[in-house]
């Protein structure tokens, strides 16, 4: 079997990404200090994942095209490495920035259980548009052992016809 006899993982199929969530949040207006300053609180949002393989978007149209962060994703997990810890059951695992005004494509190590993805849009943003995908196609780990395999398999059986 070659290479392209396999089925490559399809992140182009649109079949194959389902939606999380879509849900444009309003921040609530915050004044602080002496000069006034406003700032806007939209509390991290939280959301079960069940897939490696998500994309995040993050919009706001009332933002100056000079703005980059749209917010921070981070992964975390739902353990504790002992029941006498000091800390919540919630181990963060990975955490990225998010471009504002693109999907933010995250692949992560694949894990046997869902995961928590905790979603944080900066104080500057008043209004923001969040858009959350997973990947349910071919697992793209389980792509990769099979090249492995096939690999190993192709030297033994050279190694082994070479030997006789």
């Amino acid at each position: 079997m070659n290479g392209n006899e396999r089925q490559l993982p399809q992140l182009t199929d649109r079949l194959e990404w389902n939606l999380v969530r879509r849900q444009l949040y309003e921040g609530q207006e915050v004044v602080s200090g002496a000069r006034r300053r406003i700032s806007y609180y939209i509390p991290p949002q939280t959301f079960l994942i069940d897939s490696n393989v998500i994309a995040i978007g993050m919009k706001n149209d009332r933002a100056p095209a000079s703005w980059y962060l749209g917010g921070w994703a981070t992964q975390r997990l739902s353990f504790t490495p002992s029941s006498t810890s000091e800390f919540q059951p919630s181990v963060v695992a990975n955490r990225r920035s998010l471009r504002l005004g693109v999907l933010n494509l995250w692949i992560l190590p694949k894990l046997d259980r869902p995961w928590f993805l905790e979603v944080q849009i900066p104080r500057w943003h008043q209004r923001m548009l969040v858009e959350i995908w997973r990947y349910d196609g071919i697992d793209i780990d389980q792509f990769q052992r099979f090249n492995d395999l096939e690999v190993q398999i192709e030297s033994f059986a050279d190694a082994f016809d070479g030997g006789v």
